[in-house]
């Protein structure tokens, strides 16, 4: 299969590497409006066939999908022109930053018979595959709360904040985990001076009751990534950056209501799985008509929960 991927900054470069590593991949395109960008590329990478022009790229008859690692906002943008022209798309969260533009989105894909995919690497980590298969086995019991803290993460953007920069990942885990309608949505934040919001608390509550909590912020000096699920049975506390154990695993004793730790195996974890296994996803949509029923590609809940969040800060999204 031959695929595209526009946008050759850090993201993209690693989504190049992932293609070429993937035996299902024929040829790698890259294009970038950077001469800089498209020569470092190929530096790298001598067997890359850069371009410059997105007509040309988009009437290649042989070229079946697109990665999308540009800018948040011209994703709406591209992605609706690869889309019309027949092609598979894996954008980069967030897709877009409307509702209205979402469903287009989401609208054009079904009509087009295409697959249209979201980045939401958060979701094919070994820790969150390895959390999902347990609550999945009803190991955890009834799923009561979530919390996730996301701090430091990556660089500050320009064109986007941090709601839509880092929320994303604790929120897809959020939908993933209890797909269920979430009835109230609340959302406060700080902001420098002269700047965007870069700090946020969101605040979800379900219609079982069952409760989310996110925290993410650029101003948080120390990478964090850490979250946790809180069941009837069980409770498991991951953290994603630390060097020895990433996930635990806790029960709770019903008579003195004191947590005992359990004994847990951390998943492995090579650099370029997550990236490898949302590409496998995606070729596997693109392949087989079941794929397309999958979490990933059910990122219309996720998106949801980031507009109500934004619309709520302040107050509160309710929904009765």
């Amino acid at each position: 299969m031959r695929v595209a991927v526009i946008g050759l900054g850090y993201w993209g470069t690693n989504w190049v590497r992932t293609l070429k590593e993937s035996p299902d991949i024929e040829q790698v395109v890259g294009l970038d409006p950077s001469d800089q960008a498209r020569a470092a590329l190929v530096q790298r990478h001598s067997d890359i066939r850069v371009i410059e022009s997105l007509n040309d790229l988009l009437s290649d008859p042989a070229l079946k999908a697109v990665i999308l690692a540009t800018p948040a906002s011209t994703h709406f943008s591209l992605a609706r022109r690869c889309l019309l022209a027949g092609k598979h798309v894996l954008v980069e969260k967030p897709a877009t930053t409307r509702w209205d533009e979402a469903r287009m989105l989401d609208r054009i894909a079904q009509d087009q018979a295409l697959v249209f995919m979201v980045g939401h690497t958060a979701l094919f980590t070994p820790e969150f595959e390895a959390v999902r298969a347990l609550a999945d086995r009803g190991e955890l019991g009834r799923l009561l709360y979530f919390e996730a803290y996301y701090g430091n993460v990556g660089q500050v953007r320009s064109d986007t904040n941090v709601l839509w920069d880092l929320a994303p990942h604790p929120l897809a885990m959020f939908a993933s985990l209890f797909p269920e309608p979430v009835i109230d949505v609340m959302t406060w934040g700080l902001a420098q001076p002269s700047r965007c919001l870069d700090t946020c608390h969101i605040l979800l509550r379900t219609a079982s009751g069952a409760s989310g909590h996110a925290w993410v912020s650029w101003r948080y000096p120390v990478k964090t990534r850490r979250w946790v699920v809180g069941g009837t049975d069980r409770t498991v506390v991951v953290d994603e950056v630390s060097p020895n154990q990433r996930v635990q695993a806790f029960e709770l004793d019903p008579q003195t209501g004191r947590s005992a730790r359990l004994s847990m195996q951390s998943p492995s974890r090579p650099p370029s799985q997550p990236l490898a296994r949302e590409l496998q996803c995606f070729l596997e949509a693109i392949r087989s008509e079941a794929g397309r029923a999958t979490d990933a590609m059910s990122w219309l809940p996720t998106m949801e929960l980031l507009t109500r969040a934004e619309s709520s800060l302040g107050g509160m999204d309710h929904v009765d």
